[in-house]
């Protein structure tokens, strides 16, 4: 029963983009109708991602999201989240004018996400990092400049992160330990090393503040 109502939803939602398309595809006509954007910022936490947007109309646009994570552990950073993985999912764009001029827009992200959550030990030789995976999605409201084809948007939001931990790992100078990672709420002990780790928590629920650059083409 579940399916058939995700499926119904998932046709009705495709049957209005088509709708809106054809309506309004006449608007696109020798203009551009693709958008790429990047967050310079998070680059700081070797954080980087980047959008695809294709436009049905010159308020509306959807393509797909990656974001990629390079964060080792070796240094700290200033989220305090040292991240190593990927994530793959879907943006969505409203512009409230018009995509190719400045505007207010509202934006929608969601996420599949795997990656290597690096914490810190009670050995200081030791590596520790948790496997972990889940969804993450945010919406976010703000202001597009438009000079010519380049966009710089700023926003505000809000973010739901749904991360669960499918193990955590110790590799140590001598050995590599595996254990069963439940979450990362709490200190472990992994295997008979009696070693302590632990890493940062991720919050289900955040305020989120966005710097983004993009073009169209």
């Amino acid at each position: 029963m579940q399916m058939r109502l995700f499926g119904f939803n998932l046709l009705t939602f495709l049957l209005v983009l088509t709708l809106v398309w054809q309506a309004e595809s006449k608007e696109l006509t020798g203009r551009p109708q693709w958008e790429l954007t990047t967050a310079p910022l998070e680059f700081i936490a070797k954080w980087y991602p980047l959008d695809v947007a294709y436009r049905l109309s010159q308020k509306i646009s959807i393509g797909p999201a990656f974001v990629f994570y390079n964060d080792s552990g070796e240094s700290e950073n200033i989220t305090g989240f040292q991240l190593q993985g990927y994530g793959l999912g879907l943006n969505a764009n409203y512009y409230f004018q018009s995509a190719s001029k400045s505007s207010w827009y509202l934006s929608g992200h969601l996420y599949y996400e795997s990656f290597k959550q690096y914490g810190s030990s009670s050995r200081a030789n030791d590596v520790v990092y948790n496997e972990m995976r889940g969804v993450r999605g945010h919406s976010t409201a703000g202001y597009q400049w438009r000079i010519s084809s380049f966009a710089l948007l700023l926003g505000a939001g809000i973010e739901v992160r749904d991360h669960a931990s499918i193990k955590t790992n110790v590799i140590s100078s001598t050995s590599k330990i595996k254990g069963a990672g439940s979450t990362s709420s709490q200190d472990e002990t992994v295997g008979a090393s009696d070693v302590v780790i632990s890493t940062n928590v991720f919050p289900s629920l955040v305020p989120r503040v966005e710097m983004k650059w993009g073009f169209e083409f």
